[in-house]
């Protein structure tokens, strides 16, 4: 039987596609006007160490290609320079303390959006509380199904 290397493509994006929306739901939480994760964060932290880890071992198993872009958000208050400068320093936080827990194998890059794509409308002091965060977005690049 002649070997099939869409087929195992196919095979490795549906491995991906749990693990990776998984990920995209995990949003790390950050205090006002703080770069640094907040200790109430670990147990999500660790989630989304795990996710991109197992994202990894999928990928390299399978020789597929895959980006994660760290995305650092802010609330509204404050101007927005200052807010892109805040939320890129959230993503950049985020992405040295997942290098460190071995996280490595992926192209992971960092941008900072400041208050531009807002999770949540800020209605309440919670709705603020939920875009002072990081998230992450998953693709395979160009190229890639």
């Amino acid at each position: 039987q002649a070997f099939d290397a869409v087929h195992l493509e196919d095979q490795a994006l549906a491995a991906v596609a749990p693990v990776a929306s998984r990920l995209q739901q995990v949003a790390l939480r950050f205090d006002v006007g703080s770069a640094e994760l907040p200790r109430r964060e670990a147990r999500s932290f660790a989630e989304a160490a795990a996710a991109l880890l197992e994202l990894a071992a999928i990928a390299r198993t399978a020789g597929l290609a895959l980006d994660v872009d760290i995305v650092g958000h802010t609330d509204g208050s404050g101007s927005e320079g200052t807010n892109v400068r805040l939320s890129r320093a959230r993503a950049e936080w985020v992405l040295s303390a997942l290098e460190a827990r071995g996280v490595r194998d992926l192209a992971l890059s960092v941008t900072g959006v400041g208050a531009s794509r807002p999770l949540r409308p800020e209605q309440t002091d919670v709705d603020k509380a939920q875009n002072r965060s990081v998230t992450f977005h998953v693709r395979a690049p160009a190229g890639e199904r």
